[in-house]
C-alpha cells in the first residue's frame, strides 16, 4: 500500500470516528433518548400499583422541568409545575392499566445556542379495553425540550389541535 493510500485511509477513519462522536453526544440523539425514556415512564403493564409505579414516577420526574407546562387538549386544563404532572400521569396510569405510550414522526429542532428544542411528534396511546380490541388514540404534540445540568428535560408541552382526525 503506497503512502498516499495510508493517510487517506487513515484521515477517513478519523474523520469517520469524529462524525460517530458528534452524531452519539448531538442534542438529537440525546433528545430522542428522552423521548424513549418518557414512552417507558408513561407505558405500563396490566399491574395495578407497586413499585413499577414508583418507578415510573421517579423516572418521570427527572424528565421534566420544575415549572413544566403541560397543555392537553379541551375540556383538560393545563398542569403547571413537576408535582402536578406527576399527579396527574398517576391518575391516568390508574385510569388506564396496560396503557402503551409511543412518539412516532418525530421533528427535531434545536436553537443555533443548542440550549432549547422544539419537538413535533405524535403521541400514541393504546389502552386496553379488558376482553376486546384495544382503544387507539393519537395526538399531534409539540414539545420544549431545555437542557438543564447536561440534561434535557421537558419544559412544556401542548396538544396540536388538528383540522381533521382520520379514523
Amino acid at each position: 500500500m503506497t503512502r498516499l493510500v495510508r493517510v487517506t485511509a487513515l484521515g477517513l477513519a478519523l474523520l469517520a470516528a469524529v462524525a460517530g462522536w458528534r452524531w452519539w453526544n448531538g442534542p438529537e440523539r440525546q433528545i430522542r433518548l428522552l423521548l424513549e425514556e418518557i414512552e417507558h415512564a408513561l407505558s405500563q403493564g396490566n399491574e395495578p400499583g407497586g413499585l413499577a409505579h414508583l418507578a415510573a414516577g421517579a423516572a418521570l420526574n427527572r424528565l421534566l422541568a420544575p415549572d413544566v407546562v403541560i397543555e392537553p387538549e379541551p375540556p383538560f386544563p393545563a398542569l403547571t409545575g413537576r408535582d402536578a404532572v406527576l399527579a396527574g400521569a398517576a391518575t391516568a396510569r390508574a385510569a388506564a392499566p396496560g396503557m402503551q405510550v409511543a412518539f412516532t414522526d418525530v421533528g427535531i429542532g434545536v436553537t443555533p445556542d443548542g440550549r432549547s428544542a422544539t419537538v413535533s411528534a405524535t403521541a400514541r396511546l393504546t389502552i386496553p379495553q379488558g376482553s376486546g380490541p384495544s382503544q387507539m388514540e393519537a395526538r399531534e404534540v409539540l414539545l420544549t425540550v431545555v437542557l438543564e445540568d447536561g440534561h434535557w428535560v421537558v419544559s412544556r408541552a401542548r396538544a396540536v389541535s388538528v383540522i381533521e382526525r382520520i379514523n
